[in-house]
């Protein structure tokens, strides 16, 4: 019992250690969570590793094409020899090699498929370079529209989640980053400015209870 509890306090007084660390060398602030269970020792202690090697990395950046980082695959078929009735396979094969490497390739416009995932990796993002940082369980993410913009989705989803729902939910509306500052039209009013459409658009919140 003593001997566990001796190890207990040796992986507390390391992990104290490694977030002195931390706030001399990377400015890092650490405040007091309040848990319902108090985070394991173990799992902190594997936190704070990986932040600090992930410090050390970021400060002597390295670069490497995503084809040198996953050593070069040779066995995936260019896109055009495979058939329909095969791809979703030869996408999951993919993109489960890729995670084996760290790396996840999404799309969030809803109009890519999977072939066409596909041959954005093997022709273009094979290409690419990332920084060579490798850390454990940790994901280099990349998606697909911020290489190729699908611009009729991505103005939908401003239109309705950043615009319309939030003149239709009850909170008053704050964050306006994506209206026009003037020239704006709201049922009969014309031209009205940044402050005036906020002004009537709180104003039709507060007349309802809920919306």
């Amino acid at each position: 019992m003593s001997q566990e509890l001796n190890k207990e306090e040796q992986l507390k007084l390391e992990n104290d250690f490694l977030k002195m660390k931390l706030m001399l060398e990377n400015g890092a602030e650490f405040g007091r969570v309040e848990e319902a269970r108090p985070i394991p020792l173990e799992l902190e202690n594997e936190f704070l590793r990986n932040i600090i090697e992930f410090e050390r990395n970021w400060e002597n950046p390295k670069r490497v094409k995503v084809f040198d980082k996953i050593e070069r695959p040779v066995h995936f078929k260019p896109v055009m020899e495979i058939p329909d009735d095969e791809m979703e396979t030869a996408w999951n094969d993919l993109s489960a090699y890729l995670q084996q490497y760290g790396i996840s390739l999404d799309a969030c416009s809803p109009n890519i498929n999977k072939r066409e995932l596909y041959r954005f990796a093997l022709e273009e993002l094979f290409e690419h370079e990332m920084d060579d940082i490798n850390i454990p369980g940790m994901m280099h993410g990349f998606i697909y529209d911020e290489f190729h913009p699908d611009p009729e989705y991505e103005n939908t989803e401003i239109a309705t989640r950043d615009c319309i729902s939030r003149i239709f939910e009850k909170e008053p509306l704050e964050w306006m980053h994506y209206f026009r500052e003037s020239g704006v039209q709201l049922n009969d009013h014309v031209s009205l400015g940044y402050h005036q459409l906020k002004e009537r658009i709180n104003r039709f919140k507060e007349s309802f209870e809920e919306l």
